[in-house]
C-alpha cells in the first residue's frame, strides 16, 4: 500500500484521472437516484411503448379473472391511468362551459338512435345513387357519339321538328326541376309539384288529393322565377322514362282500347284509313288494331303527338344535362331518391301505392262516364263497360279470372261512384301479383305478335334515339321471338271472357 502510494506522488496526473472518475460515479449514481423512478421501463421493451396509442378501457387486453395478468398488461394498466388523468382536467373544462353550451350538448346527448328502417332506407338511396350515376354517365356517352356523328355528317340533316314541347315543371323553393313526358307518370308529376309548391315544410300531402280536373292547367305552372332555391341556386334536374315497347303499347290501351271518342277521332281513324280500311267501315275509329296504330306511329305520330314522340325528343339529355334520370320500371324507388335529395317527403298516413292504383282504377272510369254521350254514338254502353274492365285487367289492376260483372246492363244511369264501387271491389279480391303481373306480359306480348318483324324494326329505327340513350335493348325476346308453340289467349278482344293457361 505505502509503495502504491509512492507511485501515486511520483505520478500526479494517475491522481487526477481516478479522481475524476470517481466524480462521475458518484454524479451518475445521484441523477439515476433522482429521476429513474419516473421511467420504470429501462429495458428495450420501453422503446417500443413511447409511440404506443392509448386504446379505450373495453379494448385493454385482460386475463381470465379481469386482472393484468402479465408484464405486459401491467404497463397497458399504467398506460391508462395516465389516459383518464389526462381526461379529467377535459371533463373539468366540459362542466365550466356557459349554460348556452352546456344546454347543447345535452340536446345532442338526447337525440333519438335511427331505427333500422332509416338504417335501411340510406342504404337503399345509395344503391338508387350508384344506379343514376350510370344512367347519367350513359346519357352523357350518347350525347357525345351523337356529336361526333354530327360533326362527321358531312350532309348535316335537321334534327325533326316536334309538334309538342313539354313545361317544365320548375321550384326554386325547393331546387327541383323536373321534365314530364307523357305516358310516363306525367299526371302524377302534375300533381306532386301542386302539392309541392303549396308546402312551407318538407312534408306533403298526397299528390292524389290534387283533383284530377284541372291538373292540365298545372302543367305549365312554374313558381316565380326570382325565388331563390334552398342553400343553393342550382336546381336538381330530373326526368323520368319508360321502356320504348311498353310506352307505344300503353298509348294504345289507355286511348284506343279504353272509350276515348278524341283518340278514335284522332288517332283511329287515320290509322285505319292508312291501312286501307274503307271509309264506311271506319265509323268513330273505335275498331282500330294494335298493328295500324303502330304503323300509324312510325309514319306520322312519332313527330305529332306528346303521347308517342321519343322522349329523347321530348326532354333531350344533351340539353337539360339531368342530375337524376329516373325509370317506370324502378318508379318507387326512384321518387324516394329525389324527395331525399330536395327534402321532402310524405305523411305518415298515405300509403302510395295503393292510392296509385285506386286512381288509375278511377281515372279510367271517370272519363268514359264523362263523355258517355259522344261514345253512345258510336258503341253501346255494355261495350264501353266492357272496354274499361278489359282495360284495367291489361294493367293488371283487376284479376282476368274476374269476368266483366255488370253484363249488358245499361250504364246510362249508373253513377261514376257506382262502377267504381265495383271496380275497386274487383281490384281488393284481385291479390295474387304473380298473376296480375303474367297478366300485363301476356297481354304486351300478344300485342306485338299481330306485327310483322318489319314493323318492330321500323320501330326501333324511329326510336334508336331513346333505346340508346337510356340503355333500353333493342331487341327483347318478349318483341322478336316468333314460335309456332305460344297460345294466344285473345286478351284484346273485350268482348271475350279472358282466361291465361297456367
Amino acid at each position: 500500500m505505502g509503495r502504491a502510494l509512492m507511485k501515486l506522488r511520483r505520478r500526479p496526473w494517475m491522481v487526477k484521472m481516478l479522481c475524476s472518475i470517481v466524480v462521475i460515479a458518484l454524479g451518475f449514481l445521484f441523477v439515476h437516484t433522482i429521476f429513474g423512478s419516473r421511467h420504470p421501463q429501462t429495458d428495450k421493451s420501453s422503446a417500443k411503448l413511447v409511440n404506443f396509442k392509448i386504446k379505450p378501457d373495453y379494448m385493454v387486453p385482460y386475463g381470465d379473472n379481469g386482472q393484468a395478468d402479465s408484464p405486459q398488461n401491467s404497463s397497458q394498466q399504467h398506460q391508462r391511468q395516465q389516459h383518464q388523468q389526462k381526461q379529467q382536467p377535459q371533463q373539468q373544462r366540459k362542466q365550466q362551459l356557459p349554460p348556452k353550451q352546456q344546454q347543447q350538448q345535452q340536446q345532442q346527448q338526447q337525440q333519438p338512435v335511427p331505427d333500422q328502417s332509416r338504417l335501411q332506407l340510406s342504404q337503399e338511396e345509395t344503391k338508387t345513387a350508384l344506379v343514376m350515376r350510370e344512367r347519367v354517365a350513359r346519357a352523357k356517352l350518347y350525347c357525345q357519339k351523337k356529336k361526333n356523328a354530327v360533326h362527321g355528317n358531312t350532309t348535316k340533316a335537321k334534327p325533326p321538328a316536334y309538334a309538342f314541347k313539354p313545361c317544365l315543371l320548375k321550384s326554386r323553393a325547393h331546387g327541383f326541376q323536373l321534365c314530364p313526358i307523357a305516358k310516363i307518370g306525367s299526371t302524377f308529376w302534375a300533381r306532386f309539384y301542386q302539392v309541392l309548391r303549396e308546402s312551407d315544410s318538407g312534408t306533403l300531402r298526397s299528390p292524389y288529393s290534387v283533383p284530377l280536373k284541372g291538373v292540365e292547367n298545372i302543367r305549365c305552372l312554374n313558381e316565380n322565377a326570382s325565388l331563390p332555391a334552398k342553400g343553393n341556386s342550382r336546381l336538381l334536374k330530373a326526368t323520368f322514362v319508360r321502356e320504348p315497347f311498353s310506352r307505344v303499347f300503353s298509348a294504345y290501351v289507355d286511348k284506343l282500347i279504353s272509350p276515348n271518342p278524341i283518340y278514335w277521332n284522332q288517332w283511329g281513324k287515320r290509322a285505319m284509313k292508312r291501312d286501307g280500311v274503307t271509309s264506311d267501315r271506319v265509323r268513330c275509329g273505335q275498331g282500330v288494331t294494335f298493328r295500324q296504330f303502330l304503323r300509324d306511329v312510325n309514319a306520322r305520330l312519332w313527330r305529332e303527338n306528346n303521347h308517342v314522340i321519343p322522349m329523347a325528343g321530348m326532354c333531350d339529355p344533351c340539353k337539360e344535362s339531368f342530375d337524376v334520370i329516373g325509370k317506370m320500371e324502378t318508379f318507387p324507388a326512384d321518387l324516394n331518391y329525389i324527395m331525399s335529395k330536395i327534402n321532402v317527403t310524405f305523411k305518415r298516413d298515405i300509403k302510395l301505392s295503393r292510392e296509385t292504383k285506386l286512381d288509375a282504377i278511377y281515372d279510367s272510369i271517370q272519363g268514359p262516364f264523362g263523355w258517355m254521350n259522344k261514345i253512345k254514338a258510336c258503341i253501346s254502353t255494355p261495350e264501353m263497360g266492357r272496354r274499361i274492365w278489359r282495360k284495367l285487367q291489361i294493367r293488371g289492376l283487376i284479376s282476368s279470372d274476374l269476368d266483366y260483372p255488370v253484363g249488358e246492363k245499361d250504364l246510362t244511369h249508373m253513377t261514376v261512384e257506382e262502377f267504381n264501387n265495383i271496380a275497386a271491389k274487383a281490384h281488393d279480391k284481385s291479390t295474387d301479383k304473380r298473376r296480375l303481373s303474367l297478366q300485363k306480359k301476356r297481354a304486351f306480348v300478344e300485342a306485338f305478335r299481330t306485327l310483322s318483324l318489319d314493323d318492330v324494326r321500323d320501330y326501333v329505327r324511329v326510336y334508336q334515339d331513346d333505346f340508346d340513350a337510356f340503355g333500353y335493348d333493342k331487341t327483347p325476346s318478349s318483341v322478336f321471338t316468333r314460335d309456332g308453340h305460344f297460345v294466344d289467349t285473345e286478351a284484346l278482344d273485350f268482348d271475350k271472357p279472358w282466361r291465361i293457361p297456367e
